[in-house]
């Protein structure tokens, strides 16, 4: 009988050692690929997390800066240079010294990319910023490596927010109070409304505009919605402004929207009436006779008389003891030829010595010529509104003008006011109410002026911050 060799023949048995080694072989290769990989992959993430680490180093030197210039070279003449030293870290800043106010700058924009209101346009103080951003060690022991040095460039920009498109702008009131404002009437705003104090501000039913803006969604709850052109209601724009300022106001906020550039009380760089007297003004009181032959007349029982088409009108300074002012406009040769004409600065400043109190204003006619007209009541000594009309009327006349109201609340005189459309190119900007008539027959159109030429270094400006990388 036959008996079968259960155990294995040596050819099989040298196959299983054989295969076993293969997968032992490439077991190991695999195990060691493996942690190779794993190795690789663990030293990109350590040098991506040093990439990182750098890139938000320079982001933080860029924000100090940016913060920097915000807190200290805005609002005032000159500032000193700065050497910032980040906590923790070898990273320094270095601002250089700013020599000149952005509000004051003759300095006009360079053809860049502009993210800011200025659209292009407006003035800038150039600021070359050095930053030395500390590198991380990348294990301990090694030798630190040299600091990465990135320059960049800060503008501070400046331009007048009505001639960048914000055409209606309501300020908050300098009073600690609140005081109700007033944006009301039958008035058509082919541009932007900026309203920084919503929940205390009524907003009439008959105000069209283009677009509108205000400062936080928390306070949109508290006001409702505006007109559109063609009578729909519409929600604001946008909520994020960028932050700006036209100048510090008292203890607070330079950025809180409050307004102080007629003539604050301190000497500034953004006051209207310091600006005026550098490059020439008249100075006239409501109660001494005044007339030089140059277009200013005052009667001396507080009521002046300003002709817009005189060739010598100079920039002006009304002070106290006034109580109603008249703007003359231009005769039809003479209109046509007004663009021509220099713009002009009136500011109406009263104060609380004075005896008189302002109570009428009136715009006589049509005017072609470009003009800043500023009114400041002492916040305290008036409380009553100043009363103003278009009188003498062609059918639909145009003013170039941008009004600045501070401490003033504007209403409409409905008996003197005409019938027609008014155009009021230029703007208005106020921290009170302005109040138009609601009669559907008195229209008040606001539109931008395009071509201010002069007007750019007479209206108040408002100022911001724009950065670009210096390639140089």
């Amino acid at each position: 009988m036959n008996s079968n060799n259960i155990g294995l023949r040596p050819l099989e048995a040298g196959s299983t050692i054989l295969m076993s080694l293969v997968v032992m072989t490439v077991g190991t290769v695999g195990l060691a690929s493996w942690i190779s990989l794993l190795s690789a992959r663990s030293s990109h993430i350590n040098n991506k997390e040093n990439v990182l680490s750098h890139q938000i180093a320079e982001l933080n030197s860029r924000s100090v800066a940016r913060e920097s210039l915000y807190s200290r070279a805005l609002t005032i003449r000159q500032s000193a240079p700065r050497f910032i030293s980040m906590p923790n870290s070898d990273s320094r800043t270095i601002i250089p010294a700013i020599k000149e106010s952005v509000f004051s700058s003759a300095k006009t924009t360079n053809s860049i990319v502009s993210v800011g209101q200025g659209n292009g346009h407006g003035f800038e103080v150039e600021v070359p910023v050095s930053m030395n951003v500390e590198r991380a060690v990348v294990a301990s022991g090694e030798p630190r490596l040299p600091s990465s040095t990135y320059s960049r460039n800060y503008l501070l920009r400046s331009r007048s927010s009505q001639l960048s498109g914000d055409l209606i702008v309501m300020h908050r009131p300098q009073s600690i109070e609140e005081k109700g404002q007033r944006l009301s009437g039958n008035i058509r705003v082919h541009g932007n409304i900026l309203i920084w104090d919503p929940k205390n501000i009524f907003i009439g039913d008959s105000l069209r505009t283009s677009t509108y803006m205000i400062p936080t969604i928390n306070e949109f709850n508290t006001t409702k919605p505006i007109r559109d052109l063609d009578g729909h209601y519409f929600p604001p724009s946008n909520f994020a402004l960028l932050a700006m300022t036209s100048g510090a106001v008292g203890s607070g906020s330079a950025f809180s929207g409050k307004t102080d550039v007629i003539d604050p009380l301190h000497e500034t760089s953004y006051s209207i009436k310091e600006s005026i007297r550098k490059i020439g003004c008249t100075s006239v009181k409501g109660n001494v006779i005044h007339n030089n032959g140059r277009g200013i007349t005052s009667d001396g029982q507080g009521k002046i008389e300003v002709d817009l088409g005189s060739s010598f009108l100079p920039n002006i300074h009304i002070e106290d003891n006034v109580t109603e002012v008249h703007f003359h406009g231009q005769s039809d040769f003479v209109f046509s030829h007004a663009d021509s004409l220099p713009a002009v600065a009136v500011i109406i400043t009263q104060s609380s010595e004075s005896v008189l109190d302002l109570n009428r204003l009136f715009f006589h006619g049509k005017s072609n010529r470009r003009l800043v007209v500023a009114v400041k009541k002492n916040i305290q000594s008036s409380p009553y509104d100043v009363r103003y009309a278009f009188t003498k009327a062609s059918t639909n006349p145009l003013w170039r003008m941008i009004l600045i109201a501070e401490n003033t609340s504007f209403k409409i005189h409905e008996e003197q006011n005409p019938t027609g459309q008014v155009t009021l190119k230029g703007g208005i900007a106020t921290d009170q109410s302005f109040e138009w008539s609601e009669n559907r027959n008195k229209k008040l159109k606001v539109s931008r002026e395009d071509d201010p030429k002069f007007l750019e270094y007479l209206a108040p400006r408002s100022v911001w911050i724009e950065s670009y990388s210096n390639q140089n």
